[in-house]
């Protein structure tokens, strides 16, 4: 908030309680507190040191006599130095009025009482600036609507059009060779991405402007009730600090467990988060064999082991009393409860561990969790939304897997649909249509973000 408060003399000592309703009541922007005063009472009395007032004058005198060019006493010249000696330092001084207990709650009741109008215009602007600012959401998602039906037969015109040009030229063509290739060239003319980015984004508009998001978590801070599931019961009303691990002031983190050195970590991180089912994991991998300077994160979880995972290479699993202590010892960089309980979250030491090897961080973690990872590491982080085709090819990919019932795909599903509104707090969105494009697509934003 850049606040700027003028004050007559007699209210500056009540500029910072001033300032401290102002803070109150403005969260951001810039504002000018001006406070005139206009009252019939003498405010102030002058008093004119005569000692000094006739030592000026007299030295002034005996020059005007020694130089008569400059004025006799009594002329137009002499008044002028008479009042240039009233100007002179100490001649003049005023002794200023104390303000009243009454006159002092006054001012602070009119600043309220300022504050609380430009509150209240604020409020009405912004309730008119949303309601434009949605009628135009709701043309532009009539606009994509409106392109559908062409989509088809725009598809079809490229076709006819390449066949009737090569059937211009005359030329012998392996028809089965340009199938493929017209596939490959019509994908890429391809809109489904762009639909489906367009969709989230005036899905997660809409959601803020209806207040939903509008404040929104604090940086670093995991809230009981934040985002759709609940604080897990063994951790409720705990607030847990998501620090910076690389800080060396802020507890455990920059400092070995075991010994107690300091040491001075940094280094970058690459974030990926999706709903489950969008083929992150199977991403990761990939990219893991292809990049010998990336090692993936090990996240802690309460939850049991599944099939043959392992613990230390798969995940930390921790029973929920050892989570709980954890979070209470401030040992994670952060943690969420992606479902009701079952937590996951990042120990500080795995950080440590990866950085001390001078390589980079792959974070494999719950949507809301790169979301608190991104907000920690800022510039050092490239955070990655991996999105799936569509809600339904989700759905599909989960039946696919022959592990849930339907129950658990419903509540996934479901956990998706609000995952996908999270979207553009995301440095970047790969859409997973097809696996290997998906791959080059990140091996691409990989390659930009290690190389600067």
């Amino acid at each position: 908030m850049d606040l700027a408060v003028k004050l007559p003399s007699a209210y500056r000592p009540l500029e910072y309680e001033i300032r401290a309703l102002a803070a109150k009541a403005l969260q951001r922007g810039k504002a000018d507190l001006y406070i005139s005063v206009e009252s019939t009472a003498r405010q102030t009395r002058a008093c004119i040191d005569e000692e000094l007032f006739h030592l000026y004058y007299n030295q002034l005198l005996k020059i005007c006599r020694e130089q008569p060019e400059i004025g006799t006493p009594g002329s137009a010249e002499n008044n002028a130095l008479i009042q240039s000696i009233l100007r002179l330092p100490d001649v003049v001084s005023s002794q200023e009025e104390s303000v009243s207990e009454q006159e002092h709650a006054a001012v602070l009741d009119a600043v309220g009482q300022a504050l609380a109008h430009l509150d209240e215009f604020r409020t009405q602007e912004g309730a008119i600036l949303i309601a434009d600012l949605l009628k135009r959401i709701d043309r532009i998602e009539a606009y994509k609507q409106e392109v559908i039906p062409f989509e088809k037969a725009r598809t079809e015109a490229i076709r006819a059009r390449i066949r009737e040009s090569l059937a211009q030229l005359q030329a012998e063509v392996d028809n089965n060779r340009l199938e493929q290739e017209m596939i490959f060239y019509i994908e890429k003319l391809d809109i489904t991405e762009e639909k489906v980015r367009l969709t989230n984004h005036c899905r997660y508009f809409r959601e803020v402007a209806g207040g939903e998001e509008a404040a929104g978590p604090q940086a670093g801070i995991h809230r009981p009730g934040d985002g759709p599931r609940d604080q897990h019961p063994r951790l409720e009303g705990q607030r847990i600090e998501h620090a910076d691990p690389r800080r060396e002031d802020e507890g455990r983190a920059g400092k070995d467990q075991g010994t107690g050195t300091q040491h001075t970590l940094m280094g970058k991180v690459i974030i990926f988060s999706a709903p489950s089912g969008s083929g992150k994991t199977t991403i990761v991998h990939r990219l893991l064999e292809r990049y010998p300077q990336l090692e993936f994160s090990i996240s802690a979880t309460s939850r049991a082991p599944r099939g043959a995972e392992r613990d230390g290479v798969d995940y930390y699993f921790l029973s929920q009393e050892a989570f709980a202590a954890a979070v209470a010892e401030g040992r994670f960089v952060e943690w969420e409860e992606v479902y009701k309980g079952t937590c996951y979250g990042t120990l500080r030491s795995e950080v440590e561990r990866i950085w001390q090897k001078g390589h980079v961080i792959v974070f494999d973690v719950d949507v809301l969790g790169g979301i608190n990872l991104k907000r920690i590491f800022g510039q050092d982080a490239c955070s990655v939304f991996i999105m799936p085709p569509s809600v339904e090819e989700l759905r599909r990919r989960l039946e696919g897997r022959g592990t849930d019932s339907p129950e658990a795909i419903d509540r996934r599903v479901a956990k998706a649909e609000f995952e996908l509104t999270k979207a553009p707090e995301f440095d970047h969105t790969v859409v997973n249509d097809r696996l290997d494009d998906a791959v080059e697509e990140t091996c691409a934003i990989l390659d930009a973000f290690i190389s600067r």
